[in-house]
């Protein structure tokens, strides 16, 4: 009788022939064995499953569906995975060997409060072995995991590995949201559950046109709304968790608009931010003075005389 794998891998891809594979060479690649790999192919239309028949292992198993976004592909694996846990890898990206070995040790140390860990990465273009930092810095001194996911997304979703039985109690990815989905998951079990990092470098994040997170505009509006259900709408918060977190948000907004110089819209935002949490208008100056010294390093000063006559 086979024992059911201890790690349950979840891999969404949509179109993803030309690098698909390398990905899961470095699943194959891990010293721990005790996995099942679910591949979720989410409508490619590319040859994507010719590549797959490459791979003769009878740990991995193919899940075809019609394309729903990366949201509903993973949950589609959540309700097949068969493991103790779970982790995630995106079709594109890579593990170093003993990543799924590291992780497992640290849940059989600290036992079932533990209910996520994640490591840190590299990012990398063409050819990983030139990978560099991108590690997100997520000491901001806020209390505990919880309320600094409030804040910022620091948890990286190739990284991760959860329990898998904390799923009948936090449930699965929102699909309502076109991105952010794996921050609002992370926040939710941040919640009920302990986190721990794994200080060292498990994985390689590739960076492309194509990647999600570089459509940054749709990014930082699927973020506004896990701070509207999860921030603003609470009641329980510290004042101070709330405030940093539209105030985190805001200026990558902020960010965003100068950088692609809409200054009309970036002063509408400041306004709207202040309507939504008029508490946050102590922090307006340092949000002002930001906008202006993007403005004049990117040379936009001259168009602002003209924002008053855009807003009327």
């Amino acid at each position: 009788m086979n024992l059911p794998p201890r790690v349950s891998i979840i891999m969404p891809a949509f179109n993803a022939a030309e690098t698909i594979a390398v990905s899961i060479e470095s699943v194959l690649g891990q010293t721990f064995e005790s996995w099942e790999l679910l591949v979720i192919n989410d409508g490619s239309t590319d040859h994507t499953l010719d590549v797959m028949k490459q791979f003769d292992d009878d740990r991995i198993r193919v899940l075809s569906k019609k394309n729903e976004g990366v949201a509903a592909a993973r949950n589609t694996g959540l309700r097949q995975a068969n493991g103790e846990f779970v982790a995630f890898l995106d079709s594109d990206d890579l593990w170093l060997a003993p990543k799924l070995e590291k992780q497992i040790a640290l849940f059989d140390r600290y036992g079932s409060e533990l209910g996520l860990v994640y490591t840190k990465y590299r990012g990398f273009t063409a050819d990983p072995l030139q990978s560099f930092s991108i590690d997100v810095d997520a000491s901001i001194g806020y209390y505990n995991d919880y309320h600094r996911l409030l804040i910022m997304d620091y948890v990286p979703t190739l990284t991760v590995m959860i329990r898998a039985s904390l799923i009948s109690d936090i449930g699965y990815f929102r699909e309502d949201l076109c991105a952010a989905e794996d921050w609002d998951y992370w926040i939710r079990i941040a919640k009920s559950f302990d986190l721990k990092l794994l200080n060292e470098v498990m994985a390689l994040y590739r960076i492309s046109p194509n990647s999600l997170s570089s459509n940054q505009e749709k990014l930082l509006r699927e973020e506004w709304k896990v701070i509207l259900s999860h921030v603003i709408a609470s009641t329980a918060l510290p004042q101070c968790v709330i405030s940093m977190s539209v105030i985190f948000w805001s200026i990558k907004n902020i960010r965003y608009l100068v950088g692609v110089r809409a200054y009309i819209r970036a002063i509408r935002e400041i306004g709207t931010i202040l309507q939504q949490c008029p508490f946050c208008f102590k922090n307006l100056f340092f949000l002002m003075r930001y906008f202006f010294e993007r403005a004049y390093q990117l040379g936009g000063l001259g168009k602002i005389g003209r924002i008053r006559a855009g807003l009327r």
